[in-house]
């Protein structure tokens, strides 16, 4: 109100004042209501402008000050907003939260830095998607990712640098669910387990073998000591997701965890594993080993053999997720639990549904998020009829050995649904494809 009603009068009606006071008079006057010098009337430099133009500029650094001043005192309150972005918001964006944890020996690892490496065909890429923050002081990072499916790796380089290749010296991890799957709107905590990188080294063969003198020996080990009864899994590719028998398995693993096989020249990935049911397939439960070589693939080369120390980690539990079940209203869905055989909850598993009775050929056209610690799966449709519905531990082409698959009601006459129908208690279970 001071404004408008001190700046109403026009430049020619301040002229007419002026003649009637003594010169600077008004002029003293603004400077005593707390009119600024540089809008004074006497002021050489705004004689030209108007009473409105000086009204529009002091408005405008009035106004600027105004957002100078805001900015500044909100400053403390402002986060991140990807930091800020709830389930909702995160789910409508494709994104999904992932927390990382590193550890070396089972303390904290700062430094650590993980990479998320796209699922491929034949395996994974080699170039990460997306790359955390260092962890810090606490092992700990967070970061948003785009809903999928990834091979999950950390790496701390020993020597300051860009991160590449795992090098002897350095800490690395490959994560023992691979791959995972983060969905929309989802939260997770991953605990990461870094190992130290050993050198390999080369041999020539001491004699020869049948069918060629070339192949890989070495130790299988867990907290740098012998690893008995574990098993080697060769694979050419990563395709399987490293799960199954492989190209090749050597079991007779001795108590000194020595091993040593031959192998044509070739590049190899080298996997080792140890259940403690002494079982030979099915997914890793808690307590198992699993051991992944960083510099995998390995190039075998003929008449040498390459000699290293494979360092397992041990399976604690799975990652912590929560996942949404929620059902709108007036949605057609299925919901239920994918079990095992023995009728736990599995978590990390998929469920499906097809509208053919042979559910092969194309994707599914009905696909669930990723199940939770508590197994449970929620599937919505678009429209009423008979489904049929299945479950496995993995997406991506028809089940392998060593995978978890199962279908519900081995009947065959599927589930009908009708409209803003919600059927419950579809259970699915679960056995080892062989």
């Amino acid at each position: 109100m001071f404004i408008k009603k001190y700046y109403k009068p026009c430049l020619e009606h301040i002229k007419s004042k002026n003649k009637e006071n003594p010169e600077g008079s008004l002029g003293e006057k603004h400077r005593t209501l707390g009119t600024p010098a540089y809008l004074s009337c006497e002021s050489s430099s705004t004689k030209a402008l108007t009473c409105r133009q000086q009204k529009v500029r002091h408005l405008s650094r009035r106004f600027a000050l105004m957002i100078l001043i805001l900015s500044l005192g909100g400053c403390a309150n402002l986060k991140p907003r990807l930091a800020q972005e709830d389930g909702l918001n995160r789910e409508e964006n494709g994104l999904s939260r992932v927390e990382i944890k590193a550890v070396l020996d089972g303390k904290p690892l700062s430094g650590a830095v993980a990479r998320f490496l796209p699922k491929t065909p034949d395996g994974f890429g080699s170039t990460p998607v997306f790359t955390s923050r260092p962890t810090d002081e606490k092992g700990k990072t967070s970061l948003l990712v785009t809903s999928g499916s990834y091979y999950l790796v950390a790496l701390k380089k020993n020597n300051p640098g860009p991160p590449g290749l795992p090098e002897a010296g350095d800490r690395f991890c490959f994560y023992g669910g691979n791959p995972v799957f983060f969905g929309p709107g989802e939260s997770s905590r991953v605990g990461l387990n870094l190992k130290p990188v050993k050198p390999l080294s080369k041999s020539k063969a001491a004699h020869k073998l049948i069918g060629g003198n070339s192949g890989i020996r070495g130790r299988v080990t867990y907290g740098g000591k012998p690893l008995g009864g574990s098993r080697i899994y060769i694979y050419l590719d990563g395709a399987s997701h490293f799960r199954g028998p492989g190209s090749l398995e050597l079991s007779d693993i001795g108590a000194d965890g020595r091993f040593e096989i031959e192998l044509p020249p070739g590049k190899y990935y080298v996997i080792a594993k140890k259940r403690q049911d002494g079982g030979w397939s099915g997914p890793l439960r808690k307590d198992d080993y699993f051991g992944y070589l960083p510099q995998n693939p390995v190039q075998v080369t003929d008449g040498e053999f390459l000699e290293f120390d494979l360092e397992c980690i041990s399976k604690t539990r799975p990652r912590k997720r929560k996942v949404s079940t929620y059902i709108k209203a007036g949605a057609i869905a299925v919901t239920g639990t994918i079990r095992d055989q023995n009728g736990k909850p599995i978590a990390g598993a998929f469920a499906f549904a097809y509208e053919n009775r042979t559910m092969n050929g194309k994707r599914p056209p009905y696909v669930s998020r990723q199940t939770g610690a508590d197994g449970r799966y929620v599937l919505n449709f678009e429209k009423p009829g008979r489904y049929y519905i299945g479950a496995r531990d993995t997406t991506g082409g028809p089940p392998l050995p060593g995978e978890l698959y199962g279908e519900y009601d081995g009947s065959g006459n599927g589930v009908e649904l009708k409209k803003k129908e919600v059927r419950k208690n579809i259970d699915v279970y679960l056995k080892v494809v062989e």
